[in-house]
């Protein structure tokens, strides 16, 4: 239920290990899909996506809690680094 002085908001998360930090997994399916293809893939990278909704006083209140989930739940902020995108639900 929405309270009337506040509005609700669409959050799309994506969490992902920093360059830094060695994926295990993700070398692994690298290197099958190099034995499975005949061509050369490098770079990849797992992400990890969440999708939901929140209600906040404003938009700005509403960057700070998702950042607020993202560090304190969503992420690893040590070894994953995450972005997001916020829009308001009409």
């Amino acid at each position: 239920m929405q309270h009337s002085n506040r509005q609700l908001f669409h959050a799309k998360v994506e969490v992902s290990y920093k360059n830094s930090i060695l994926d295990p997994q993700a070398e692994v399916i690298e290197k099958s899909m190099n034995q499975l293809i005949s061509s050369h893939f490098t770079n990849l990278k797992l992400s990890k996506k969440f999708s939901f909704q929140l209600e906040a006083e404003t938009h700005e209140d509403a960057v700070k809690l998702v950042d607020q989930i993202c560090d304190q739940l969503l992420a690893n902020v040590t070894m994953e680094t995450y972005h997001f995108t916020l829009t308001e639900v009409k």
